[in-house]
């Protein structure tokens, strides 16, 4: 643009825009689109970018400026860094000095939003002159962990960095951990920011609001009343009632749900963190819908109840139902935008509109594709009750529950001492001494139940839908992601968690311990592991779920007690055998399997020589396997061949390692998958015999071959030399292996003879190769 009338009418016009909004992303994006216009012929309009430079805004808190995309502001300092080279004027501007290294934080917190990890590192190095990139390789799980592993690695460097800078890379620390921090009461909200522009029509900003509702006080007028304290297009009121279908919908969850309140109503208020900013549309009703549900819990002080999980986002209006309602279609890019360019992981939206947010997330993915925002599409509010990515499920124990509410109440007359011995007195008479010693575990709903021996419920413990429905597929034992420990006069539990998403890459295993009755775990460990197959480039996340516990020893505080804990890469091999301290869920020690491990029994035939055997899979050789290491010496590696290379191990020379082939049948059906599974272990000490379940085909849909069963069990039972001592088939194999055999498809029924000769295809490891038995047993 060489015109200059034009572009002092156009700065003109700027000014006044400038003076008249008082959303920070509008005023910087009309300074941005007034530099682009002079189209840069920066000499001729010095004077007009030295008062702008006063004049470009700082983004303060997260909701100003997620949904920002970070490529675009990178150019924009590019080009600011580059009028502060040529115009000393513009630099001693403070105030621009300040907005441009604001600037530089908000970009790199953008690209942490969407896990552009290397760009980070480069853009860390170029602007602060790091010694050496910071390490990219984080997994993206939960906010709050995916935000502390950032920060401690930036705490990590400041050293590195001169003092000059140092200053930037610690507010950049401060906002994360900033951004660690949630508020109860709150959640966001994707909004669209509307703006009328003469020369480009209307500017839609999508951004997150942070919303806030509280309940103030009871309500004579025998219904909920809740004010809406911010502004919004076409209402002049500063505080105006909000419908009355809101709260009827968050009392249609309470009924649903039989969590009664107090039956009274309530007067309330919902606001936004930050009120400037005008939008139009309904679209936060199911939002406060949820937060006045979860505030009527809190008021009526139930004892089970539920709270949002901080790092989710939702849109949508709402009926007295509490079905969700779509949203104005026009802003679904806006909304998308603000969700995906921001911290959030779990974007909720109406479920007649999921396919429409699933389109515009994946345009941006194209340029973003490490960014895993999940869409989670529902009907009805009540919907999220269930799902606990979304909300945090509260059942504390009722003593706990009765004397915090005395606590509340100890102002009212009655010291709090004297409360809390009637109550300790009223439940023991009428429930007697309680048995606090857990021997078994039930999943169910979202729950580990915890039993006593008399089969009562001493603690219920909020695990989360996936790791219920991740246990009640287990075929190993009846709670194999829970043990039992006894610390001097205590008890506790020790349980795993699969992790509170179907995506596995956003959400892996836990393991947590914490005394009977106790709110707050003694320690939380993630299972996470850093595992070099060159030659197998998909193992590239550090993910890895939970299979099965074990404890050697039940007291805590014995030298001898370990935890040992079964776990399994998400979603491919490999399987590993985790020691661990019991006290502290400090690992010991670990083996590697190569493939997952299905099952893991603890064998003490006496004399002290413990043992543990573990059955499974090993990719290396496509077979099912199973295996015995000392309890001591868990560590190293299983046989494998040069395929699958483990960089940084080395082989555990003294394991005890089979191989066990499909049979006929097994290798004669056209299958998925190309190699059987040892799902199951169980041993006999009076005769030392360990039975290995094997599963020697699945039948899937796809198989040209329709057999009698969809699966076949073949159980072998092995001496304690390691010989076979026999092998049993279930009704399945045997009706398909008679099936086969008279369609000619194979040319042998497997019977006792077939089945007598079958020592000799097992294979057997000799420290550096796999024999025949014959062989391996003339070695000893």
């Amino acid at each position: 643009m060489n015109n200059p009338i034009h572009v002092e009418k156009l700065y003109r016009k700027l000014t006044r825009e400038l003076d008249s909004h008082q959303s920070i992303r509008h005023r910087y994006t009309l300074i941005r689109y007034f530099i682009q216009q002079i189209e840069g012929d920066y000499n001729r309009y010095e004077s007009y970018l030295i008062q702008l430079a006063e004049k470009l805004p700082v983004y303060s808190s997260f909701v100003t400026y997620c949904g920002l995309d970070p490529a675009i502001l990178e150019s924009d300092i590019e080009i600011f860094l580059e009028l502060a080279d040529k115009f000393e004027d513009i630099w001693k501007s403070e105030n621009f000095r300040k907005a441009v290294e604001r600037l530089k934080v908000v970009c790199l917190i953008q690209y942490i939003c969407v896990e552009e990890m290397e760009k980070l590192s480069q853009l860390l190095f170029n602007w602060y002159k790091i010694k050496e990139p910071l390490i990219v390789k984080i997994e993206f799980r939960t906010d709050s962990e995916y935000l502390l592993n950032i920060s401690k690695l930036l705490k990590g460097r400041v050293a590195d960095i001169n003092n000059k800078d140092n200053s930037i890379v610690k507010s950049l620390i401060g906002e994360l951990d900033q951004l660690l921090k949630s508020e109860a009461d709150s959640i966001f909200v994707p909004t669209v920011e509307i703006y009328k522009h003469s020369e480009f029509g209307m500017i839609e900003y999508g951004r997150l609001r942070n919303l806030n509702v509280q309940i103030v006080r009871s309500s004579s007028e025998g219904y909920d009343k809740i004010f809406r304290r911010y502004p919004v297009i076409g209402i002049e009121q500063a505080e105006w009632p909000e419908s009355r279908k809101i709260s009827e919908a968050a009392r249609s969850l309470i009924s649903n749900n039989k969590k009664v309140s107090d039956g009274k109503y309530y007067n309330g208020h919902a606001q936004y963190q930050t009120n400037i900013a005008f939008h139009d549309g309904e679209s936060a009703n199911a939002a406060i819908a949820l937060l006045w549900f979860v505030g009527l819990q809190r008021k009526s002080n139930q004892r089970e109840r539920y709270e949002l999980q901080p790092d989710l986002c939702i849109t949508g209006n709402v009926d007295s139902a509490g079905n969700l309602l779509p949203v104005d279609s026009e802003g679904v890019d806006a909304k998308v935008r603000a969700a995906f360019f921001s911290m959030i992981n779990f974007m909720v939206v109406p479920a007649s509109q999921y396919f429409q947010f699933i389109e515009a997330i994946d345009k941006l993915k194209r340029k973003y594709p490490n960014r895993d925002l999940i869409v989670i599409s529902v009907k009805n509010l009540n919907e999220l009750l269930y799902d606990r990515r979304l909300t945090q499920h509260i059942n504390p124990s009722k003593i706990t529950h009765i004397v915090k509410q005395a606590w509340q109440r100890r102002y009212e007359g009655v010291g709090i001492s004297v409360i809390v011995i009637l109550v300790l007195i009223i439940f023991r008479l009428i429930y007697g001494p309680l048995d606090q010693r857990p021997v078994s575990g039930e999943f169910e709903g979202t729950l580990l139940k915890v039993k006593n021996e008399s089969g009562v419920i001493i603690d219920r413990i909020e695990v989360g839908a996936h790791t219920v429905a991740t246990e009640q597929k287990n075929i190993t034992t009846d709670h194999s992601l829970v043990t039992f420990w006894k610390s001097q006069n205590n008890y506790s539990i020790i349980w795993g968690e699969t992790g509170a998403s179907q995506n596995l890459s956003i959400s892996g295993g836990l393991l947590k311990k914490k005394q009977v009755n106790r709110q707050d775990p003694d320690w939380v460990k993630t299972l996470s592991y850093d595992l070099q197959f060159p030659n197998k480039p998909e193992i590239i996340n550090g993910i890895y779920l939970p299979k099965k516990l074990l404890s050697v020893g039940q007291i805590v505080e014995s030298e001898e007690s370990k935890l040992i804990a079964v776990v399994n890469h998400a979603p491919y091999f490999p399987g590993l055998l985790s020691v661990r301290d019991p006290k502290t869920g400090i690992e010991l020690s670990h083996f590697v399997n190569t493939g997952r491990i299905h099952d893991a029994i603890i064998l003490d035939p006496g004399g002290g020589s413990k043992k543990i055997a573990f059955s499974g899979v090993n990719n290396a050789f496509d077979m099912a396997f199973v295996a015995l290491l000392d309890i001591d010496n868990i560590t190293g590696h299983s046989p494998l061949n040069d395929e699958y290379n483990l960089l940084d191990y080395s082989l555990n020379e003294s394991i005890e390692y089979i191989l066990i082939p499909k049979t006929i049948v097994g290798q004669s059906v056209l299958s998925d998958r190309k190699y059987n599974i040892a799902e199951r272990l169980r041993y006999f000490p009076e005769s030392g015999v360990l039975e290995v379940y094997v599963t020697d085909y699945e039948q899937y849909k796809r198989d040209t071959v329709e057999l009698p069963a969809s699966r076949s069990n073949v159980y072998y039972y092995f001496n304690d030399d390691l010989s076979l001592r026999g092998v049993g088939t279930s009704d399945g194999y045997d009706l398909t292996a008679d099936y086969l055999y008279s369609k000619g498809i194979i040319d042998q029924n497997p019977d006792y003879r077939y089945f007598e000769n079958y020592q000799d295809r097992l294979l057997y490891w000799k420290g550096d190769e796999f024999v025949s038995f014959e062989e391996f047993s003339g070695t000893y």
